[in-house]
């Protein structure tokens, strides 16, 4: 009869291999939550000397649970650091904490008036790269040092306003990994602190109630700011890439309010005359009778389009993408030779659904 129980080599073994995934295991177990500065936004400087970093940190705030939100309170606390480089500043900012930064729950990123290498943020495996980067009219520790509201934590409030914003074509989209690309051409909305009066003597961290708003948009070309965009250059440019859904204009004739949802949009260019033209036709819902929409609109994007195709070479609206598309000989005939893409006439055609 043939004896079932395990040899004893056996039951070495699993007992080596149980011992081997449970000290493996223990290597992968998250620090603990106190050990871990929770960082919602980055704001990023330039200073004489390299950068200066501010941090928003999650705080929690609710009695009787380490990670419930008080209503009542901010939720968050301002940490700043200094560094050559944007990565000795972050850690500065660790050293400052006493705790190891954490980044798997950024949600924005705040430049100041410049741009700044990134890459210590790209190459971080617990950021998305699709987290949204914004600049500041002044300084980016102006923007993260403010309570955008109470209830919530400030970060998810500029989100939130930012997605409203881009729906309405207020304010265009720019990521981590769009702003990182050297190759980068296009626009960075502009966050600005609108000033409410009053006299505020406080010395807090967090300056009391002040709202954001977005003031336009800085033009980006490979890692430098070239240019400011103002809000109405921004709104025609952002409706006519496709990228907002809706728009909001006034006639500075009846100062009637009209309000335009896109419902499709085609681009093309072809060969024409010896140059090249850019087809844009838009079908767009309004419920107004009049024709003023339609000529509001192509008057925004045809001014939108005369400001920045030029300084950006079209890349702004996504020339070179056009032009791969519907034009792929000629580009790449262009482009082997490195000479820059012809700026095509632009022509506008605008379709009002009344529905």
């Amino acid at each position: 009869m043939q004896d079932s129980r395990p040899s004893p080599r056996r039951i070495y073994i699993i007992i080596l291999l149980t011992a081997a995934a449970m000290v493996i295991s223990s290597f992968g177990l998250p620090l603990d939550i106190s050990r871990r500065a929770l960082v919602h936004a980055a704001g990023i400087d330039r200073t004489d000397d390299g950068y200066e970093v501010t941090l928003q940190i999650f705080t929690p705030s609710g009695a009787g649970s380490e990670t419930s939100v008080d209503v009542s309170a901010a939720n968050t606390s301002v940490l700043k650091g200094r560094g050559g480089t944007v990565k000795e500043a972050l850690d500065d900012c660790s050293v400052k904490a006493g705790r190891e930064l954490f980044f798997g729950h950024l949600q924005l990123i705040c430049l100041g008036q410049e741009t700044a290498d990134l890459s210590c943020l790209l190459d971080d495996a617990a950021v998305s790269p699709a987290v949204p980067v914004f600049m500041s009219d002044t300084t980016a520790a102006d923007i993260l040092s403010t309570q955008v509201t109470t209830g919530e934590i400030s970060a998810e409030s500029l989100c939130r306003m930012a997605e409203h914003a881009r729906e309405y074509s207020d304010a265009p989209g720019c990521t981590l990994l769009d702003i990182s690309d050297e190759s980068f051409c296009g626009l960075v909305p502009v966050l600005k602190l609108e000033e409410t009066g009053g006299d505020d003597s406080s010395e807090s961290e967090v300056k009391p109630l002040s709202p954001v708003i977005f003031d336009g948009a800085a033009v980006v070309r490979e890692g430098r700011v070239i240019s400011r965009a103002d809000p109405d250059t921004v709104r025609g440019a952002v409706f006519l890439t496709g990228e907002g859904k809706r728009i909001r204009l006034t006639s500075k004739l009846t100062g009637d309010n009209f309000e335009l949802t896109k419902k499709s949009l085609t681009r093309s260019v072809e060969a024409s005359g010896g140059g090249y033209v850019l087809r844009i036709a838009l079908t767009v819902a309004c419920d107004s009778a009049s024709d003023e929409p339609a000529r509001l609109l192509c008057t925004s994007m045809a001014q939108a389009w005369d400001s920045l195709a030029p300084m950006s070479g079209g890349e702004v609206f996504d020339l070179s993408l056009i032009y791969r598309q519907y034009l792929p000989a000629a580009y790449l005939d262009l482009t082997s030779r490195d000479e820059p893409l012809p700026l095509p006439e632009l022509v506008l055609s605008v379709n009002i659904d009344r529905g």
